[in-house]
């Protein structure tokens, strides 16, 4: 079971990063060293203070975004909800507040990363075997 991940929410697409080794076939991963990092900005938003140093643990990071297909590969087996991209809950970062946006047709594709999907299906996808 695949316990700890991050997902990349920057242009909205999937990355995940699972602990340990994620079982599908296509899915290559990198394993990253322990370390430290600096999170949080000194003069940001309430939320992103203070800055302090974080203490990581080893894990596995996928070398590129899941894409549709992979998703939907977890989708059809039961394990994953279906991503928002047309139900109104689709969210877009507009550089100062979210909004809910519907995806457009010619930027979805089996080979594109999926997006539109939320912090809790990306812990689904994590989970999936």
């Amino acid at each position: 079971m695949i316990s700890n991940f991050f997902i990349r929410i920057g242009a909205a697409a999937l990355m995940a990063v699972c602990a340990g080794v994620y079982t599908y076939a296509e899915v290559q991963t990198a394993r990253i060293p322990a370390g430290t990092f600096t999170r949080g900005s000194s003069d940001g938003k309430e939320d992103e203070r203070p800055v302090k140093e974080i203490e990581m643990s080893a894990f596995s990071m996928m070398t590129k975004e899941v894409t549709e297909a992979q998703y939907q590969k977890c989708v059809d087996a039961g394990r994953c909800s279906p991503a928002h991209y047309e139900d109104g809950r689709c969210l877009q970062w507009t550089g100062s507040d979210f909004v809910n946006v519907t995806v457009p047709k010619q930027f979805r594709g089996s080979n594109l990363p999926v997006v539109c999907v939320s912090w809790q299906q990306a812990r689904e996808y994590c989970a999936s075997p």
